[in-house]
């Protein structure tokens, strides 16, 4: 089951072009740098580089296939209840503006009269 907070994984592919990208970024700025401190074994900084390109295209092939399916379990299971609008308001709404958006007193008056009970 996934939890709420959890994705099932689908941010993995975002995240590892991400870490991908900013690796090959981290390399190639390596390499100029050292170039142009004419650093002798830059030669040896280029295998690095074409790796982790390698390394890129065969994730991109065999591994991120699998992540454009529905696991069964996750289709299997019960659809969660959709929050209406209001409930959403009034979840998310801070007291200080509750009279503002809500006009009910009696809503207000409770609200108010829980908070006093929760603080004192």
């Amino acid at each position: 089951m996934v939890q709420k907070y959890e994705s099932g994984g689908r941010m993995w592919p975002h995240i590892h072009s991400r870490i991908v990208g900013s690796l090959l970024l981290s390399q190639v700025t390596m390499l100029g740098y050292f170039g142009v401190k004419k650093f002798v074994y830059v030669p040896l900084l280029l295998p690095p580089l074409v790796a982790t390109i390698v390394f890129a295209f065969i994730c991109r092939n065999f591994f991120y296939p699998s992540f454009d399916v529905t696991p069964l379990y996750a289709t299997c299971e019960e659809p969660r209840k959709r929050p209406s609008v209001e409930e959403i308001k009034q979840i998310y709404t801070p007291f200080c503006l509750s009279n503002c958006i809500a006009r009910d007193d009696e809503e207000v008056g409770r609200r108010l009269q829980g908070w006093v009970q929760d603080e004192y």
